[in-house]
């Protein structure tokens, strides 16, 4: 069977699958700055798959687009698969704002856009789906750059030599793309070692651009190497990051400027135009403009007083969110499921819940209805009459569509994602206001026995680890939280494991799902998202059946040994964190 796309993302798509949704001409105006610039057009992008197979009768495509079914029984057998992937994909162009169908045979089935007429195909089926997109700014002002119309000082940056260091060969070559645009005479190495080499040769460089992650030698000690040698001690060097601002400000000497990942053309354009033109520049991360940083996020709970409630049923998470609440001057009071949500807030006042939204006896949104219900029938509780309503703030690693939305229709405020990071955290907590009373008694948890990390060597900050995300496992150790995590992880996870494949032999959708997430959840909480991807995929597959009351599929089987795998690697890594 042949199969043919007609989409192609590097070059211009042809006119008729870019369909403007207004009838506006693209106008920008003419402003170098572009503080008046007004981007008209909404594009619909219309996306075809062609192939050459059997095709599909009429009778049976819309079947095509339910959990779990395939035109015939018998194609799982001979081809595989399980029908899942269309019913993500419709979602997924649901949520971009477009829609999905397909013809075959001379019939059409799905849903295709009024007034639709089929092409004139003999064999096979052709798959379509849409995607709503508008074009921003920032693709316009990436365009003037590269076709000079941004270049008033752009004669700086002709003929200067730079080297890039990156061990990921993808992004050395779009580095090297988008400086080659600037007129740059530009070398690559692959690595430190080889950076180092070319160095030792004499190669004359203006600035070099390094990778902060990279393996055997990382960004921060190849830039105090780079330093070492008289001829570059006052070499410009700009670092690619992913890690914020405050987690490398401590290095500033070493570094000229910050980028941080993934590096857009008008960014890298900006920090090297400024640099070789001479101008002084803030060390900064381009993309970093919240105004706490290590020094002022402990003093966020002084200037905003909460009195929280944190409400999620596994330990691991409980841990990470009370050390990372600490981290911010925070104390917290904590729930494992639903009811004792209820009893916590219908006893106490608290300025604001940390929901997670599966949790066992009563889940997270039900919890929210009952809270929203209580706190609007003021006349059966008129001791609440003077008393707001919590903030209720979900946390929910599903990436569902429609997740958001049930969340705030059950009550809920705001939503953050799990993993939790400070940043999000910091944001969430900074739209609450107290409710609680001056000079209240404040509720205390039981303080942790966390003894600090034993390696908070700055060295080894930056090394990469593929199975644990380093930035995660740095998080935790900021907040002295990773030992005790880890134990906790080691300790209750092989029963979530097992849970998983009790639910599998006994084709049970709802038990896999529960204990799916629940392994996916703490396996975020600590960085190993490879783990977390896949539990993800079988959550989602045993979500979907659950809805559609079937049993759990076969392909479940083929996950779970990806997941033991994993699981495998990640208990592995794990203890080497916890001896360091």
């Amino acid at each position: 069977m042949e199969t043919q796309t007609s989409t192609n993302f590097q070059y211009p798509v042809d006119s008729g699958v870019l369909n403007p949704k207004e009838k506006d001409n693209f106008r920008v105006k003419n402003n170098s700055e572009f503080n008046n610039c007004e981007i008209f057009p909404v594009y619909e992008i219309h996306f075809l798959v062609r192939d050459t197979g059997i095709g599909i009768p009429a009778t049976r495509m819309n079947r095509l687009f339910k959990s779990f079914s395939q035109v015939d029984s018998s194609t799982s057998r001979e081809y595989g698969g399980t029908g899942l992937g269309l019913v993500i994909s419709k979602r997924l162009a649901e949520m971009m704002g477009g829609q999905m169908w397909v013809e075959s045979m001379g019939a059409v089935g799905g849903n295709p856009p009024a007034g639709y007429k089929l092409l004139d195909e003999k064999l096979g089926s052709i798959f379509h789906f849409t995607i709503v997109a508008e074009c921003s700014i920032q693709t316009v002002k990436d365009k003037l750059i590269q076709t000079n119309y941004l270049d008033k000082d752009r004669h700086n940056l002709i003929d200067k030599r730079i080297l890039i260091v990156d061990n990921n060969s993808t992004n050395r070559k779009i580095l090297l793309k988008q400086t080659e645009l600037l007129g740059l005479i530009v070398s690559t190495a692959k690595n430190a070692t080889h950076a180092l080499d070319l160095i030792a040769k004499n190669y004359k460089f203006d600035l070099a651009i390094i990778d902060m992650q990279m393996p055997e030698i990382d960004g921060l000690t190849l830039a105090k190497k780079i330093r070492q040698n008289p001829m570059y001690r006052d070499l410009p060097i700009v670092i690619l990051t992913s890690f914020s601002k405050q987690e490398i400000n401590i290095y500033h000497q070493l570094f000229t400027a910050i980028i941080n990942k993934p590096v857009k053309q008008s960014q890298l354009y900006e920090v090297l135009l400024n640099i070789f033109s001479g101008k002084s520049i803030e060390i900064r991360s381009t993309n970093n403009n919240s105004k706490w940083n290590s020094q002022t996020i402990p003093l966020l709970a002084e200037q905003l007083p909460l009195r929280i409630l944190l409400a999620d049923d596994h330990l691991v998470n409980q841990k990470v969110a009370l050390q990372i609440l600490q981290r911010m001057g925070y104390r917290a009071d904590v729930a494992s499921n639903g009811l004792e949500v209820l009893e916590a807030v219908f006893s106490l006042p608290y300025d604001v819940v940390l929901m997670d939204v599966q949790m066992p006896l009563m889940d997270g949104l039900e919890a929210a209805r009952r809270i929203r219900q209580e706190y609007e029938n003021i006349t059966e509780h008129p001791e609440k009459v003077s008393q707001r309503r919590p903030r209720i703030i979900a946390m929910t690693a599903n990436a569902m569509q429609g997740d958001r939305e049930e969340c705030i229709a059950a009550g809920m405020d705001d939503y953050i994602s799990k993993p939790i990071k400070m940043e999000q955290l910091i944001e969430a907590l900074s739209k609450c206001k107290s409710v609680v009373s001056e000079g209240k008694e404040t509720l205390t948890f039981p303080q942790s026995n966390l003894s600090p990390a034993t390696d908070r060597d700055n060295n080894h900050i930056f090394t990469e680890q593929t199975i644990l995300e380093s930035k995660v496992i740095e998080g935790l150790k900021e907040v002295e939280a990773l030992d005790e995590v880890i134990d906790i992880y080691l300790d209750t996870s092989p029963e979530l494991l097992e849970n998983i494949n009790i639910a599998i032999n006994q084709a049970d959708p709802l038990i896999l799902k529960n204990a799916a997430h629940s392994l996916k959840s703490i396996s975020g909480t600590l960085g190993a998202m490879t783990l977390y991807k896949i539990c993800q995929k079988l959550e989602i597959m045993a979500r979907l059946a659950d809805e559609s009351e079937n049993s759990t599929p076969a392909e479940a089987i083929d996950i779970f040994s990806q997941v033991k795998v994993e699981y495998e690697k990640v208990i592995a890594a794990l203890k080497i964190e916890r001896q360091k």
